[in-house]
């Protein structure tokens, strides 16, 4: 790959955005954005971001809509509200799905989404009280949802664990046998379908003594005998026609295997096999010369859009030395192509290259964003066991770790994102230089033996304590992207090894700079208008799916600290600058179109004429709509048009994306939910 990085002047800048008009209840505010020196040289002659001034490139003002808080009511309930929230993930046009529960006794707890741009409540998608879907001859129900939801980039199908008591019973030799208790379900058209279970190996009743195999679609590929899954830790990914991408752990000749693998639920009948992209078998592709035949001894859970997946990979995920991470077409037996690998030049260092690749990828079909680390240097850090969780769990971190429990991590870290069309790898984010102290946050999670696992996290093994860095990107107009990730500054105690008064952070970054959009030490109410008067801002969240086309996701958690009254939700953003009227440019703006609009030769096309008039068409699943009308000064437009399921709201707001001028092109209503930027054409 490809190395690039930037720098800027560090500056502070104070700016005000509008508050008119919007379709979410926004609270639009005077915002501090905060731009950070990247520090380093350029390293390559390749320069993909223009040179503009960091504050045009980046949205001046953030407005923050509400999807839930702790006063919305759980649907399906009469009055239990919500109380906590895994993070959300969302798709381009603004359709947020996420888990999340309420208070005991008798929490409920599930899956559920919210369509943003469109009127209406939220909606459950399943939670404990929903009978697994087929196969399930025993009626068994969810009782427990282990991991984040993830949902296609393009639809609204949603894909994610359950947990459940078994669900499939058969008889061998006179004797009952029950299993099926963890799987991946998803909903394409709204009806929640299985993906994959633990059924591979369940007999054919009428000829058990013969070993066939009764789901042979759910079963290990390329493992004789047939062979089952034993979990499927992390969460899903879905790819596009309703692919489910995951990570799989099985065992051969009592050996703990691993893989990445994907299946189409949906066609052929429902019936086609798990593929694999990658297992304990596979041989790591980017070994150095002199080196060979090392297979992954570890992979992560994949990230996936379009029909293309990417997931890191190692010899050994606890001290790795060869491994990366890798881009796999979703086909059968697919070729492995290595985004940035172990040895790789760090961009930006001088001879310094990657030791250390997170396992949590965010990638939108061709921008990948992770983190990465090098060097030798680390800091010492002090963990304590957990006060609020699963009582095993909890019991489990005091019993076998204790506090104080001494864990290191990298001096060196940062955020990057590759181009996985270009071949370069940018720098965005790095510790030390930047202000940023840490890209890694701590969680004690799993399952202790014998005993039922916890809420978090649970994959099947035993309780430890697990690190990841929370990071998404977003590829936007004119080859650029931005990037939102989460960061903490602060100082180390170098005698207790914790952090002195540390501020946590959701930064917003693209090629040449960075800007804080929210962080610990700013005020609830801004950002929610029902948190506690004088609350802070204590926690934040983002997810590997949350930063889709324009809209990005949070969790956010406010509390005040002398009553502590708080408040928490889930919250959206368009990132995005507006553009008043006397700032639009004139000229043709364009929607790349979809493989469908290409075919027909058809994309959505506005033409801005003098004193913002604009007309042209919208094209919506290949359907052409004409459009026509004037901006206000805002810069925004609203048209309704006529469709055969009724009518349709179409609404025009002209902006920048780092530092590109786009139209925001939003069409609801008649059957219609679609979302995207037209591009000038310079």
């Amino acid at each position: 790959m490809r190395e690039e990085n930037a720098s800027f002047n560090r500056g502070r800048i104070l700016l005000s955005v509008s508050t008119e008009n919007t379709e979410l209840t926004n609270i639009m505010k005077t915002n501090v954005i905060r731009l950070r020196q990247l520090g380093g040289g350029v390293v390559a002659a390749l320069l993909i971001s223009s040179q503009t001034a960091p504050a045009d490139n980046l949205p001046a003002g953030v407005a923050w809509g509400k999807v839930v808080n702790n006063q919305s009511i759980i649907p399906g309930t009469e009055a239990k509200p919500f109380n906590s929230y895994n993070q959300p993930s969302l798709n381009t046009a603004g359709y947020v799905v996420f888990r999340a529960r309420s208070k005991g006794p008798q929490p409920v707890s599930g899956i559920y989404a919210r369509n943003m741009l469109a009127a209406g409540e939220t909606i459950r998608i399943a939670d404990r009280s929903t009978k697994v879907p087929a196969p399930n001859n025993l009626a068994s129900e969810f009782n427990e949802f282990p991991s984040i939801p993830r949902i296609s980039m393009t639809s609204q199908t949603m894909a994610t664990r359950g947990n459940s008591q078994p669900v499939w019973t058969y008889q061998v030799d006179d004797t009952d046998t029950r299993v099926g208790t963890t799987g991946i379900f998803l909903n394409p058209g709204g009806t929640l379908i299985t993906g994959v279970g633990l059924l591979g190996a369940v007999p054919w009743t009428e000829a058990s003594v013969l070993g066939v195999d009764y789901f042979p679609y759910m079963a290990v590929p390329g493992v004789s005998p047939v062979t089952r899954f034993d979990v499927f830790p992390g969460s899903p990914a879905l790819a596009a026609g309703d692919l489910i991408v995951f990570k799989g752990n099985y065992t051969v000749a009592g050996e703990g295997k691993t893989g990445v693998f994907f299946r189409d639920p949906v066609s052929g009948d429902g019936v086609l096999p798990v593929q694999t992209i990658a297992n304990s078998s596979t041989v790591i592709p980017n070994l150095p010369t002199g080196i060979a035949g090392v297979p992954f001894g570890s992979t992560a859970p994949p990230s996936a859009a379009g029909g293309l997946a990417v997931f890191a990979g190692f010899d050994n995920e606890g001290s790795p030395t060869y491994g990366g991470i890798y881009l796999a077409p979703l086909i059968p037996t697919p070729t492995l192509t290595t985004v940035v690998g172990i040895g790789d030049p760090v961009p930006g260092e001088t001879n310094e290259t990657f030791n250390r690749f997170g396992e949590a990828l965010s990638f939108d079909g061709r921008y990948v964003a992770f983190w990465g680390a090098w060097g030798q240097e680390t800091v010492t850090l002090w963990l304590d066991c957990p006060t609020d969780g699963n009582a095993d769990v909890l019991a489990y971190c005091r019993e076998f770790f204790g506090d104080n429990y001494p864990v290191t991590v990298p001096a060196n870290q940062g955020i990057f994102v590759a181009d996985t069309k270009t071949g370069v790898v940018h720098r965005v984010a790095r510790t030390g230089e930047d202000e940023f102290a840490d890209f890694v946050y701590w969680n004690f999670s799993g399952k202790p033996p014998g005993v039922g696992g916890s809420d978090e996290g649970d994959d099947g093994e035993p309780p430890r304590w697990r690190s990841t860095s929370f990071v998404a990107v977003s590829g936007g107009p004119n080859n650029t992207f931005m990037v939102a990730f989460k960061a903490r500054s602060g100082a180390v105690d170098p005698v207790e090894h914790t952090y002195l008064n540390p501020v946590d952070g959701i930064y917003l970054a693209d090629a040449s700079s960075v800007a804080t959009l929210l962080d610990t030490t700013m005020y609830g109410q801004p950002l929610d208008p029902a948190a506690p008067e004088g609350s802070k801002i204590s926690t934040l969240g983002i997810e590997r799916e949350s930063f889709r086309g324009s809209w990005l996701a949070i969790t956010a958690g406010m509390v005040e600290s002398v009553s502590e009254a708080s408040m928490a939700g889930i919250y959206v953003s368009k990132m995005y600058s507006p553009v008043p009227l006397s700032g639009i440019r004139q000229g043709e703006y364009e929607v790349a179109p979809d493989s469908t609009e290409a075919k027909k030769s058809k994309s959505t096309s506005i033409d801005v004429k003098k004193n913002g008039k604009f007309s042209g068409s919208l094209v919506v699943a290949g359907t052409k709509y004409a459009l026509s009308g004037t901006f206000n000064k805002s810069g925004e437009a609203r048209q309704t048009i006529r469709t055969k399921s009724g009518g349709m709201l179409v609404r025009i707001v002209a902006a920048k994306v780092s530092g590109v001028r786009v139209l925001d092109v939003t069409a609801t209503g008649g059957g219609v939910n679609y979302n995207k930027l037209a591009v000038y054409d310079d």
